[in-house]
């Protein structure tokens, strides 16, 4: 991802992609997700927090600004979470195999840190990280 993208807000990457913004109900829109992403719209990508971005990453929101934003921060912290140690790793798990085929730099990133991380990652989550390691294999 260009850094100049991380000025972009989610707001702005659907304008550019043509991506109707999403229409809630006042009812739906008290539910945590959509709240949830109504308030991470306007933000700048480089503003998102570990748990914005943790959550991104569980339901696919944008890979392609997202995956990149949080490959930076597990190079500074391969254990970074914010609702537990390796939380970040175990939400990357979650994206699509098919984006990993299509971005292997990220791929290799990821695995290069993901890897020893294992070892760290509490053992209801290892089976996640391990799932994420499977998908990043390039013969997979």
């Amino acid at each position: 991802m260009n850094l100049d993208n991380q000025n972009l807000t989610i707001q702005d990457i659907e304008r550019l992609k043509g991506i109707p913004p999403p229409k809630w109900s006042s009812d739906e829109q008290k539910f945590p997700l959509p709240s949830w992403y109504i308030r991470v719209r306007k933000k700048p990508l480089r503003k998102l927090s570990i748990d914005d971005l943790c959550i991104a990453c569980r339901q696919r929101v944008l890979p392609e600004y997202i995956v990149p934003l949080a490959i930076d921060k597990l190079r500074k912290d391969p254990l970074i979470g914010h609702q537990f140690d390796g939380e970040l790793i175990v939400a990357l798990a979650r994206i699509r195999p098919g984006y990993w085929k299509q971005h292997q730099e990220e791929a290799r990133e990821v695995a290069r840190i993901a890897g020893p991380a294992l070892i760290d990652v509490g053992e209801t989550f290892r089976e996640d990280v391990q799932s994420l390691l499977d998908h990043l294999s390039p013969s997979k």
